[in-house]
Formats: C-alpha cells, sequence, structure tokens
C-alpha cells in the first residue's frame, strides 16, 4: 500500500528470478527489470500501463536487473 512496500515486493521479485536453475543439465540464469507506476484517480488502466512500462525501460536503461519507478 506504500511505495516502499512496492519498492520491497519488486526487488524480492528481482531477487528470486536472479537465482541460478538448471536447464539441460547445465546452469542458466535470468535477470528481470522491474517498473513500478503508483495509481491516482486520473490514470486510465492503459495510462498505469504505460507509466509501468516507461518506468520498466528506465530500470533496463540503469543497467537491467534492477527496480525504477
Amino acid at each position: 500500500t506504500t511505495a516502499e512496500e512496492a519498492d520491497a515486493v519488486a526487488q524480492r521479485i528481482v531477487d528470486a528470478v536472479r537465482e541460478p536453475f538448471a536447464v539441460g543439465g547445465g546452469p542458466a540464469n535470468m535477470t528481470a527489470s522491474v517498473g513500478i507506476a503508483s495509481a491516482n484517480f486520473t490514470f486510465s488502466g492503459a495510462e498505469l500501463l504505460q507509466q509501468a512500462d516507461a518506468a520498466m525501460y528506465r530500470a533496463k536503461a540503469q543497467g537491467k536487473d534492477r527496480v525504477a519507478r
């Protein structure tokens, strides 16, 4: 319900995805870039999604494997 809680959940997702796993007998790794947008009553669902998408691209531009607003 707060920005800090959203950041913490997003960071847990990034950390979980970062854990190595086995594929075809060998190790594999993944990363995640997560964008967070805060809703307000003037945004439509589509606008909120656009804001989150823009935040995700900011995370990627900052070096990937991170969270951005």
